[in-house]
């Protein structure tokens, strides 16, 4: 297997309360012989102080600066929240059907993420909020 993908992602989150997410996070298959789909997202956010949330989680009644989001990726039309085994932790997965996210030999597909999370009073610095690791596996 020989994949290409991106090593960071950038999310800002806007004073508006709105976030700004990758529109050209790009993965690429590299064989020339054999097509591979996405099978499963795992973060993991360590000892950085953020947790993913699970789908009954209301983040609008969180307190503001809570470092707790609700993560979701996948493709345009095929997006699973990337969900802990927990209604919160600092872990987090998300698992697709062999074929849901298919990329062809020498194809490429752009991947899709969204986020929910808590106001904030005060600005917060860049900094890593979570590793992502994913798993292919061929068609």
């Amino acid at each position: 297997m020989n994949m290409t993908v991106p090593s960071t992602m950038a999310v800002i989150f806007n004073e508006d309360g709105t976030n700004t997410l990758p529109t050209n996070f790009t993965v690429k298959n590299n064989s020339k012989i054999g097509g591979v789909s996405l099978v499963k997202i795992d973060v993991d956010a360590g000892t950085t102080g953020w947790n993913f949330c699970d789908q009954a989680t209301d983040m609008k009644v969180k307190p503001a600066g809570t470092k707790d989001i609700k993560f979701t990726a996948g493709k345009e039309g095929v997006t699973k929240l990337v969900a802990p085994s927990s209604a919160k932790d600092k872990k987090a997965s998300a698992t697709f059907n062999s074929g849901q996210i298919s990329i062809p030999a020498t194809g490429s597909q752009v991947l899709k993420f969204e986020m929910e999370r808590t106001a904030f009073k005060e600005a917060i610095s860049s900094s890593k909020a979570f590793d992502m690791t994913l798993t292919f596996d061929f068609n």
